[in-house]
């Protein structure tokens, strides 16, 4: 159980060597949606790397897509 909080730090999902991905949420709901989003994550750059290559996001891209999920977490929006 140490491991998945120190793997979580102050994130909502994390991957875990040998065990798979863990996502939590306020509720059931919430933590299944992390859940999903972890699985077409992994979908979308499992596709990305059988084409020939991955691109990254630009640090700008992150940084707004964090906001916005801040926000949601908040209530707002």
């Amino acid at each position: 159980m140490e491991n998945v909080i120190a793997a979580l730090e102050d994130r909502n999902a994390a991957l875990l060597p040998n065990h798979g991905a863990v996502g939590i949420g306020r509720t059931m709901r919430e933590a299944f949606t992390v859940c999903e989003l972890i699985e077409k994550t992994a979908k979308i750059y499992y596709l990305a790397l059988i084409l020939g290559k991955v691109n990254p996001l630009p640090a700008e891209v992150i940084e707004v897509e964090k906001a916005f999920f801040r926000m949601l977490q908040s209530g707002g929006g």
